[in-house]
């Protein structure tokens, strides 16, 4: 468990705001934004959300590590996946978490909220859906997020039309070991 949780930390940067850690974050940013009056394109609403984003990012970056050519933050992930046996080598160890469809802001939130249940999807199709359904993305674009996470980014928009297994690179590898482009 880390010793620091960016999120509470983005919270408590509103006094008059009373933040519950057993609510999803995304919850609790729409509610704090009813408790200020922003409105959808109030600037005050615009910065905070960054920050917000940035704060999910940082906890991502703090549980599971940013360098995406280390085994150690791939294990953490096959830990918190319940990938058993986790692999001892890292091109297995990433196979087995790009070929896991989890919602990444359920698995941040997850991990510190244990209300919070992690939900993991038969296809990358199934994860599309409900991430669109919920509205709970990574972000993609903040300039914080770190080598393992840009890794797990989905094209969570365009998903594949069929269930294509990954590769360590997360490239889609069509049956018989065919990378597609």
């Amino acid at each position: 468990m880390s010793s620091t949780n960016h999120i509470s930390y983005f919270f408590a940067e509103y006094p008059d705001f009373n933040y519950d850690p057993t609510e999803t974050a995304h919850s609790e940013f729409r509610r704090l934004c009813r408790s200020m009056g922003w409105e959808r394109d109030d600037p005050e609403k615009v910065e905070a959300y960054a920050d917000f984003q940035d704060a999910i990012v940082m906890q991502f970056n703090e549980r599971f590590g940013t360098d995406a050519d280390k085994l150690e933050p791939w294990q953490k992930l096959c830990r918190r996946l319940g990938i058993e046996p986790v692999p001892d080598n890292l091109k297995e160890a990433r196979e087995a978490v790009f070929n896991t469809h989890v919602n990444l802001v359920d698995l941040t939130e997850a991990n510190s909220n244990s209300q919070h249940k992690l939900v993991i999807f038969d296809t990358e199709r199934e994860l599309a859906r409900y991430s669109k359904r919920t509205g709970r993305y990574m972000p993609s674009e903040s300039p914080l997020v770190g080598g393992v996470l840009r890794a797990l980014l989905r094209f969570l928009f365009n998903p594949p039309k069929e269930d294509l297994k990954r590769d360590q690179f997360g490239r889609y590898v069509r049956r018989g070991g065919k990378t597609e482009e």
